[in-house]
């Protein structure tokens, strides 16, 4: 944000708003995951998200950095990412309705494809910015597009001379 949207004053680009996430949605998830983290009988069901959410942070630190998005921009981290977030699904989507994974994933996408829509045939370049957990989801979907070139960072990052 410090970045595109002052660059947007600047260079010939438009910011397209796309998160489907909302201030309630994430209230919501807070209370909630507070509650089931206390709740007695959820703690074996708790244990097992906090077993996946150790496995997948093991898995992304042996990977790499947090912050090397050269790291970040791979399958690996992707896969990494998920063994949290597929028994966070698993366990929490259909309490959380709208703010679940899965279906704030969807919300997401549905709101991306519909800029992407709206500009086909264009040659538009588009930049997506979220958390670095959605890439994956996003990835799967934008590789089923065949009006889409995905363009890899390294090149980018060559060009600014990070690591």
């Amino acid at each position: 944000m410090e970045g595109l949207f002052p660059l947007s004053r600047e260079l010939d680009f438009v910011v397209i708003p796309t998160a489907g996430w909302t201030e309630p949605m994430s209230d919501f998830r807070a209370a909630y995951l507070d509650a089931y983290a206390n709740d007695p009988e959820r703690a074996e069901q708790w244990a097992r998200y906090r077993a996946a959410a150790s496995e997948s942070a093991e898995a992304l630190a042996a990977g790499g950095a947090g912050d090397d998005p050269r790291w970040i921009h791979t399958d690996a981290y992707d896969e990494a990412y998920d063994i949290r977030m597929q028994v966070y699904a698993r366990l929490f989507d259909e309490d959380l309705g709208p703010g679940g994974w899965d279906p704030i994933n969807a919300s997401h996408w549905a709101n991306i494809e519909r800029a992407l829509d709206e500009h086909a045939g264009e040659g538009v370049r588009f930049l997506l910015t979220y958390g670095a957990g959605h890439k994956g989801p996003f990835l799967r979907e934008l590789r089923n597009r065949d009006d889409i070139v995905l363009l890899e960072v390294g090149p980018f990052l060559d060009r600014l001379g990070l690591p």
